[in-house]
């Protein structure tokens, strides 16, 4: 049984296609490794983990290669990779200790594979990444060379391009910086994770599960993909790769029920999103907020809760309210929770292991490789999960091939933050965002929020957030707000850009599956998320939304956003009891920023409006209105 499909396997795998998975096996067993018996020195880990992620990029361009040209161009990636990361192998001892970096002058060799190795990780970038990372980072590059001839802030010193290629190539402070180094330990085995869990059936787990749990009432498989993207989400932190998943099963629910194409596209676009924002995991980005403010991860997890609660709040009440407009049936059948847990049931217990590991203080690394083995035994206990040779194998495969992106963005995430250090630009950035906003808290949020949607526009969620590290945090701090709330604000921001037109790659994802138009979709998936536009702003304002504080002012800020989110939601969807009208839907938005604001003065107010609004609507039930279409 186990063995049934070894033959095949292996016979499906020569030349290329078996270095491809050796490769990939390879990865798989040395992060597992590092992660039960701790990570090697710096340039080891790192340089072991970009070298193997870069060579299977190359590998894959060769083995898809049609042209003789395609064909040169992938071997000299590959025989690049080698060279460039062997050499600082090679010579470890006198690149970590025996030189001193930008005074001791560059070798000609070393110039030339520090050219190339810039080059290969932006040439990788474009391919899994796209263009619009490769734009940036380009942009980035050539600034050293541009500054001095700026003006204001962007001005900077002359600065001679060794010591930009010393610093991106041969510190720790470039391409092997610390983003690098949180894919490398962490980022990656939960990426592994997070594929085992697709090939294994925890997936299956927590799809039918959220059937069981909301499929039956009105609208139900636009509810299954809020909670499904949400729990899945909140493992892979990858919202594209999530609506590809997900999304291929729920859009086309969500359509034969009587949902709109590009609705059903921009709730699974959200759902989707969502997860990056909620714990337990929240995408591995909590570990990577970890590594940047020192704080612990049960922390975060703690302050992240509520507001990722509240996203997914205003995502349900808008599909609710679209059933409900539309008078949409629940799901013909679903399998009931009994059902579901007796069938896969057993692979939640790895789910629980890694959450109750990271909550005693070990280590994340050592929590996601022990979850990922403890994962694999598991689904050997019932015949529905138990999986075959080949399965198992191919599991590895797509555990190393999801991490692509994440290396090479990463890597390059290093480049412009490298770039950003060097230069200064950080600095001067912030402060003249303090300057321009002065005194006005809002002001200077607004200027942050928008840099950080404009910059994380076509990018995955670690680099959209790793970048303003060095850009837009520092204005924030410098404005008194906490290290890690100025973290989860724009975090936030960074995480919504997917979702954000005109470059709403998540959104362009779900269209695709929905078969609906790229940008309307994408204008729904920004619609439906607009409540989670203001959540940022509300914990900057009041910390008892990061369950900071007294119980009571916890509970009584809680209740009124959640009351504000509904409030905005209907606003969004123009539907409660009956279809809104204009002046109606203006009021309830005026009701959700009452509400949302967390100030006693605007309490009273909202709670009055709210009351009558809801009056209105519910006693004019009987009145026949025309149905609302947007």
């Amino acid at each position: 049984m186990f063995w049934s499909d070894a033959k095949t396997y292996f016979s499906e795998r020569k030349g290329i296609q078996g270095i491809v998975a050796l490769l990939s096996i390879g990865f798989v067993i040395f992060h597992l490794y590092t992660g039960f018996f701790g990570s090697l020195e710096t340039f080891y880990q790192r340089g072991i983990h970009l070298t193997i992620g870069l060579l299977l990029i190359y590998l894959f361009g060769l083995q898809k290669a049609k042209t003789t040209w395609e064909k040169v161009v992938n071997v000299i990636g590959v025989f690049g990779v080698i060279s460039s990361i062997g050499y600082l192998f090679v010579r470890f001892d006198y690149v970590t200790v025996g030189r001193f970096p930008m005074v001791t002058p560059l070798t000609m060799i070393e110039k030339i594979l520090g050219i190339t190795l810039v080059i290969l990780v932006i040439e990788a970038v474009r391919r899994q990444v796209g263009s619009a990372l490769v734009y940036v980072a380009s942009i980035f590059i050539i600034y050293p060379f541009l500054g001095p001839y700026l003006p204001g802030i962007l001005r900077t010193r002359t600065i001679e391009w060794t010591d930009i290629l010393d610093q991106l190539y041969m510190t720790t402070e470039g391409i092997f910086g610390i983003t690098l180094g949180v894919s490398a330990t962490i980022l990656a085995l939960f990426i592994i994770f997070g594929a085992f869990i697709a090939s294994t059936g925890a997936g299956n787990l927590l799809f039918e599960l959220s059937a069981a749990a909301v499929g039956k009432s009105k609208g139900g498989p636009a509810k299954i993909a809020v909670v499904a993207s949400g729990l899945m989400g909140s493992i892979n932190g990858a919202p594209t790769a999530n609506v590809a998943t997900i999304g291929a099963l729920t859009i086309p629910m969500m359509t034969k029920l009587g949902y709109r194409p590009a609705f059903a596209g921009g709730v699974e676009a959200c759902a989707s999103t969502g997860g990056q924002f909620l714990p337990p995991v929240m995408g591995a980005i909590a570990f990577v907020m970890v590594a940047f403010t020192g704080e612990p991860y049960t922390k975060i997890m703690l302050f992240a809760l509520i507001p990722a609660l509240l996203f997914y709040l205003s995502i349900y009440v808008t599909v609710h309210l679209e059933a409900l407009r539309l008078d949409l049936p629940p799901m013909e059948s679903t399998k009931s929770v009994k059902q579901v847990l007796k069938e896969y049931g057993h692979m939640v217990l790895p789910l629980i292991l890694l959450v109750y590991l990271l909550i005693k203080g070990y280590s994340p690394s050592l929590a996601g490789a022990t979850a990922t083995v403890f994962l694999i035994f598991t689904s050997f206990l019932r015949p529905k999960t138990r999986p075959t040779f080949g399965v198992l194998l191919k599991s590895f495969e797509a555990g190393a091939k999801s991490s692509l992106v994440v290396i090479t963005s990463t890597a390059v995430a290093g480049i412009i933050i490298g770039i950003i250090d060097f230069t200064g630009l950080g600095d001067r950035l912030a402060s003249s965002i303090v300057s321009l906003g002065g005194e006005h808290l809002f002001l200077v949020l607004g200027l942050v929020a928008v840099v950080a949607i404009v910059l994380g526009m076509g990018m995955p969620p670690v680099p959209a957030y790793v970048m303003q590290a060095g850009l837009t945090i520092p204005a924030l701090v410098d404005l008194g707000i906490p290290l890690i709330v100025s973290h989860l604000f724009v975090f936030y921001f960074s995480g919504l850009s997917v979702i954000t037109p005109p470059i709403a790659v998540a959104a362009y994802a779900a269209a695709g599956l929905a078969g609906a138009n790229p940008m309307t979709t994408g204008v729904e998936a920004f619609r439906i998320a607009i409540p989670s536009f203001i959540i940022p702003f509300m914990f900057v304002l009041s910390p008892a939304l990061l369950l900071q504080g007294p119980i009571f002012t916890v509970f009584q800020v809680t209740v009124t956003a959640v009351l504000g989110v509904v409030c905005m939601s209907i606003c969004m969807e123009g539907y409660l009891k009956r279809s809104l009208m204009f002046i109606e839907r203006i009021l309830f938005f005026v009701t959700g920023i009452l509400l949302m604001l967390p100030m006693n003065t605007t309490l009273f107010p909202g709670l009055a409006l709210l009351a009558i609004l809801v009056f209105i609507q519910f006693r004019g039930t009987n009145k026949p209105t025309a149905n609302f279409s947007g």
